[in-house]
């Protein structure tokens, strides 16, 4: 797709319109934002469609409905982000439209906060473009800001904070969790449900990136969200300077440990070891739930289906899956027994945030890391794949020294399933070999 299409770049323009208007400070003209919005989505799906060659013409002088273009981008299999956001927004314009009033601050920026991570997700993937990039042309640099587009410079949260106190609080708070789910792939829900990141700001107190007493700071920062978001008719009761300094603090501090916390492509899990020196008990369940995330993903892997139907071992999904991989070698014999006592002991000291390194939780996390590293060798061996990589079919050619393993010829060789597929089988290099055509028929 073009990106210099008169209805993309109209498209773009209302966007950009919309971010200058919201940051003019002037209420009155909040509709307007919506209105922009709304209509800049609307040109951006036609554009879409008009590029896939279907007319956006119900006749000469009347185009499609937004709601008629949506239906035909999903019959295209095209993926529409914050579709439920886009579908509120379509309504509240047609509400706009037809009576007197005003959206609050707070409405309208979360629609232009929502609306840029459409066009973000949108554009990159259908136009191979950055909506950052492409903003500079309309927008400057305060204003991209405003957006959330320029995320490592924190500063912009006080510009919007001179909007609205209300937005900037929300939105740094949602950046906070976004930021601490990215570093670490905090995502399971029990995490959610204890407090993980609470507990992770303790950690990063104790470890010098925040001053003490942090905890007491962020319950203020989330209260003031919480008024922000359902309560403003308490805004008032609200310390709005020194909760937003909380946030931006924490984001710096985030921010500092990130560099120091990539996963390298090494697999080496630097970002789990990193915190662990913070906090080991973190660590462990992090780890922990890296692990039952990629137990997950290889249950559901068709192979591993059809292998568990023809090699139940009675155990659990979970558990049969690390009780395979011992058996292939690449675990000790008790690791699922382990993986079980793990689990236990990490929910048993889910509290323990700010306990030290000891025998006993550096036992835990090599264990916890032998078995991540065991999966990713496994996946890269091809133990959980139907498919031959080329790095197996190089090994298993020199280990057979480019012959058939049956009779020696070197002629029209082919690798060959010792175990077949269908009978439980596996594209691990110790169930394969090299035959030539004849033997492999």
């Amino acid at each position: 797709m073009s990106d210099k299409s008169p209805l993309f770049v109209s498209a773009l323009e209302l966007m950009a319109h919309a971010v200058e208007i919201y940051a003019s400070n002037d209420p009155k003209k909040n509709k307007f934002v919506i209105l922009h919005l709304a209509n800049a989505i609307e040109l951006i799906l036609k554009d879409c469609l008009v590029d896939q060659g279907i007319s956006i013409y119900k006749h000469p002088k009347e185009t499609i409905s937004i709601w008629s273009a949506i239906s035909e981008i999903e019959n295209l299999s095209i993926e529409i982000p914050m579709k439920p956001i886009i579908e509120l927004l379509i309504d509240d314009r047609n509400t706009i439209q037809h009576r007197f009033g005003y959206p609050s601050a707070e409405t309208t920026f979360y629609y232009l906060e929502k609306i840029a991570e459409f066009f973000k997700k949108f554009i990159r993937v259908q136009y191979r473009a950055e909506l950052s990039l492409v903003l500079e042309s309309y927008l400057n640099k305060d204003n991209i800001a405003l957006i959330g587009l320029i995320p490592e410079d924190h500063g912009y949260f006080k510009k919007l904070f001179e909007l609205s106190p209300e937005a900037a609080i929300t939105q740094a708070v949602d950046k906070i969790n976004k930021e601490v789910e990215s570093l670490f792939d905090f995502k399971s829900s029990s995490n959610a449900e204890f407090g993980y990141i609470d507990r992770l700001l303790l950690a990063l107190a104790k470890n010098g990136f925040l001053s003490e007493g942090v905890e007491g700071d962020y319950q203020q920062l989330k209260e003031a969200r919480n008024v922000a978001f359902s309560k403003p008719g308490k805004s008032s009761e609200i310390a709005w300077d020194s909760s937003l300094q909380t946030a931006i603090k924490i984001l710096d501090a985030i921010s500092e440990l990130s560099h120091t916390n990539h996963v390298d492509s090494s697999g080496n899990y630097s970002y789990l070891k990193t915190l662990f020196n913070l906090s080991p008990q973190l660590a462990i369940q992090q780890g922990l739930s890296d692990i039952e995330n990629q137990l997950d993903r290889i249950r559901l892997r068709p192979i591993w289906r059809l292998r568990r139907q023809k090699q139940n071992a009675g155990l659990g999904a979970f558990e049969e899956i690390l009780y395979y991989l011992s058996r292939k070698g690449y675990l000790p014999d008790e690791a699922y027994l382990n993986y079980q006592g793990l689990k236990k002991t990490a929910k048993d000291n889910f509290g323990y945030i700010n306990s030290s390194k000891n025998s006993d939780s550096e036992k835990d996390f090599h264990e916890v890391i032998q078995i991540l590293a065991a999966m990713e060798r496994a996946i890269d061996d091809g133990i959980f794949s139907g498919r031959i990589t080329e790095k197996i079919k190089d090994i298993v050619f020199a280990r057979c020294e480019g012959k058939c393993t049956i009779c020696g010829s070197s002629e029209n060789l082919e690798i060959h399933h010792i175990i077949p597929i269908a009978e439980g089988g596996d594209s691990g290099i110790d169930n394969l070999q090299v035959v030539c055509d004849l033997h492999n028929n």
